[in-house]
């Protein structure tokens, strides 16, 4: 009778479970695996029957070895199934006995020592586990026909690679519980000992994570906004920018701080809370490994001849962009009218929606893409823009600034126009010195507090017009002069509902309930686009 053990592997960023079933017929040596195997899986073969016997067990070279992964329809690839398939070999040639392996699942790549080693994207497929077998821990398809053994308070568990079970978020705990094993023996050692050995091993007396991500990341040790000089309005524009999450594009010459500023963004953002942390993690595991997991808000500034796959995502298998890689966090574009056109109109749909959605032939996959967008140009081809200076021809000026289209420049809350003047590095007269990013992320956390104290759980930028009633108090100062203003300007109804945005988060930092006329001409002074006006 062939036994079942659940695995799972990655199905874009969520897990999938699969039943990896096993049985051995007598007839000419071999070892086939079915079920819609990739080259990853077929290479897995001789590396199983080497851990298997050199963790002091026995392959069963008389029999035909037949594995199948299920669902048969489905395409799978990788090293997910590694532990499962040797634990199943094993049980079908009475080395384990099947009632100790059946009520848990396990995850994890053999090398051919037989010890374990983490793969891609584990702390989704474990999750996802975690609460298949929470849900058939009476019995379910998987294992129903193998449990007559088995008693009903046997505890199930998770067995995942040594440094797995770091990656996960605390509320796995309440999900189920992880076991981290170093080797294919010891897994085997720990099955039969029992329950007692499960709750010796699930406190991490032997084995220990090498990721610590208990808690919240050190955001003092980052860049710091006391390094910006000058620049005083697009200091305040990033300010504004943290506080709401409102995209930003900044126009200047070289030299005058643009990507400066930008890459001390995410030290003004509030720290993220822990599902958001998890989401960051776990796609930073995804696509770079455990190494480079820390939990922070992630800051992606990719090269300006960048393609729209390495900006949305794609390839085969199908991996996440720099969107999604920048989820929670910020996406730098610098050299703005470099990147090709095809790349930057990609942007749009992410930014109104907060997913990437591909869609190929083999079907659609869904990748979370919430980030705030900061842009950098400069005014002209030549970098200096100003008059005297500016080296261009008025028809390539015209057409550096044709590269961007009314509709990607409509998707930009904000609007700088940074100038390159004097910088008081010596100077004994500065009284005031910038102040530090510590600083001003304590007003952008204000701020945000009070915006979650209207009942609004997305930043700002993402406030809805339907609930106007909610964030757009006006007094009537503001409101006779929007009333103005409505009849001398045609805006569109997406620059109107991101203008009136930008003015809630600057009344919020200013702590005041209602818009006033002054937050109105603030924010009317970042909202109209500086192209034409370089």
């Amino acid at each position: 009778m062939a036994f079942r053990i659940l695995s799972g592997d990655l199905s874009g960023l969520s897990g999938r479970s699969v039943e990896v079933e096993a049985d051995l017929v007598s007839a000419l040596s071999s070892f086939h695996i079915t079920g819609l195997p990739g080259p990853g899986i077929r290479e897995s073969r001789q590396r199983i029957r080497s851990a298997i016997e050199n963790s002091g067990f026995r392959f069963p070279d008389r029999h035909r070895v037949v594995v199948h992964l299920a669902p048969a329809s489905v395409t799978k690839d990788g090293s997910y199934f590694d532990l499962a398939i040797a634990l199943a070999i094993l049980v079908e040639s009475g080395q384990i006995a099947p009632e100790v392996v059946n009520p848990h699942g396990f995850l994890g790549e053999l090398a051919l020592d037989g010890s374990l080693r983490p793969v891609r994207g584990g702390a989704t497929v474990a999750r996802h586990l975690l609460r298949e077998l929470k849900s058939n821990t009476n019995g379910s398809h998987w294992n129903s026909g193998q449990r007559e053994g088995v008693e009903e308070t046997t505890e199930t568990a998770l067995f995942v690679p040594s440094g797995q079970k770091p990656l996960c978020s605390p509320d796995f705990e309440s999900l189920g519980q992880i076991l981290e094993c170093a080797s294919l023996s010891q897994v085997v050692r720990i099955l039969r000992e029992g329950d007692a050995a499960f709750k010796f091993h699930a406190g991490g007396d032997e084995i220990t994570g090498e990721v610590d991500l208990a808690g919240p990341p050190d955001i003092a040790g980052q860049v710091d906004m006391s390094e910006v000089v000058g620049q005083v309005q697009a200091r305040r524009a990033m300010e504004i920018s943290a506080t709401g999450e409102h995209p930003l594009l900044m126009i200047g010459p070289p030299g005058c701080g643009k990507s400066l500023m930008a890459r001390r963004l995410p030290g003004l953002l509030p720290a993220l809370a822990e599902e958001a942390r998890f989401e960051v993690r776990q796609i930073a595991e995804l696509v770079d490994g455990i190494s480079s997991l820390k939990g922070e808000r992630p800051f992606r500034s990719p090269h300006h001849s960048i393609t729209v796959a390495g900006l949305v995502g794609g390839g085969s298998p199908i991996r996440p962009g720099e969107i999604s890689r920048a989820h929670r966090g910020v996406l730098f574009l610098d050299e703005l009218p470099e990147i090709s056109l095809a790349a930057l109109e990609a942007l749009r749909e992410p930014l109104e929606e907060g997913v990437v959605t591909l869609s190929r032939a083999v079907g659609s996959m869904v990748f979370p893409g919430q980030f705030l967008l900061v842009a950098a140009m400069n005014p002209c081809p030549c970098g200096q823009g100003e008059e005297g200076r500016c080296r261009c021809r008025s028809s390539e000026r015209h057409r550096y600034r044709r590269k961007l289209s009314d509709p990607l420049l409509d998707r930009f809350d904000l609007h700088v126009s940074l100038r390159q003047g004097q910088v008081p590095l010596f100077s004994e007269s500065v009284s005031d010195p910038p102040e530090s990013s510590a600083r001003i992320r304590r007003r952008v956390e204000r701020a945000r507090n009070r915006a979650e104290s209207r009942g609004t759980k997305e930043p700002n930028g993402k406030l809805k017009w339907a609930d106007r009633d909610r964030w757009l108090q006006l007094n009537s100062d503001s409101r006779q002069l929007l009333e103005q203003w409505e009849q001398e300007q045609s805006w569109s109804m997406r620059r109107w509902i991101r203008f009136l945005r930008v003015a809630r988060s600057i009344a919020d930092l200013d702590e005041a309930d209602t818009i006033e006329e002054e937050h109105l001409l603030e924010a009317h002074s970042l909202c109209i686009p500086k192209i034409s006006e370089s």
